[in-house]
């Protein structure tokens, strides 16, 4: 990133961030390694991180993670948009007449982001957690998203996308995603 309006060292640390929370803990010389970051900015910009409580350092590796601080931010968001609230009498109708979890998530990109939840009252239960992301081609709540988006919008939001079978009835291709989102778009 070239930009003069973009300040490299929030780069440098929202990269972290990220990587963080795909890793879980890592050492400075991992995270150097992992980012092509020189130890010494590593090692800078985590114990800024870490001043300002956003990650933690374990005492017993030394090992760094992100902490809670980001959830509750990423929660403050989603509360005050009002989503949730009001969408959650809905979804205990929803969860009550056909006893199984409902979800909630809005897309972030090329994701479909969980921002609430009821669980299903079966023993046997799929989790979502609330903040994880999902491809948008790989769930029904993630293809309801994109359904009614005109296809040429569909196409520049997963155009980067790399489209991973995760069950067998994964859509593997933009085709096969476009021709499943017909039948969404008929079902309602």
């Amino acid at each position: 990133m070239s930009d003069k309006k973009i300040l490299q060292s929030v780069v440098r640390a929202f990269s972290i961030l990220e990587l963080l929370d795909e890793c879980g803990e890592l050492g400075i010389t991992e995270i150097s390694e992992k980012l092509s970051l020189e130890k010494s900015t590593v090692f800078r910009t985590i114990s800024t991180l870490k001043s300002l409580g956003y990650v933690v350092q374990n005492p017993s590796n030394s090992k760094y993670s992100n902490s809670y601080k980001l959830f509750e931010i990423g929660s403050n968001v989603a509360r005050k948009t009002g989503l949730p609230k009001m969408a959650y009498p809905f979804m205990l109708d929803m969860s009550r007449i056909t006893g199984e979890a409902v979800n909630l998530a809005v897309r972030d990109g090329s994701k479909a982001l969980y921002i609430s939840k009821i669980e299903s009252t079966d023993t046997i239960k799929v989790c979502m957690n609330l903040g994880q992301t999902v491809p948008l081609y790989c769930t029904a709540l993630g293809k309801s998203l994109i359904a009614f988006l005109p296809e040429n919008s569909i196409r520049e939001l997963l155009s980067n996308e790399t489209f991973v079978q995760y069950t067998p009835n994964t859509m593997t291709d933009m085709e096969a995603l476009l021709k499943d989102l017909e039948v969404v778009r008929k079902r309602g």
